[in-house]
């Protein structure tokens, strides 16, 4: 009887160190997601500038919804290659 006990005490712990673990993870993931939001805008209002810039010296790309799909095309194309290199490094 006591030899199930401690059996089950010592099972119980491992599954609260697992969720322990898991609950670490979960996170650094979130922190980790929030932290790229943050440099994810910071570099579309970074590529926006720049885009406006060179609206400035090319006249037919002074619409402003035009700056604005250039600058959403310029960004989803780093983030797919950014994507592409972690799942390239998670493997």
């Amino acid at each position: 009887m006591v030899k199930r006990v401690i059996k089950m005490v010592g099972k119980s712990l491992e599954k609260a160190n697992d969720f322990k673990k898991n609950v670490r993870n979960h996170m650094i993931t979130a922190v980790t997601a929030a932290f790229a939001l943050i440099i994810g805008l910071a570099w579309k209002d970074a590529i926006y500038d720049i885009v406006v810039k060179i609206a400035e010296i090319f006249p037919f790309l002074e619409t402003p919804y035009l700056s604005s799909l250039i600058t959403a095309f310029v960004v989803t194309i780093i983030c797919v290659i950014g994507i592409t290199i972690v799942s390239r490094l998670n493997k």
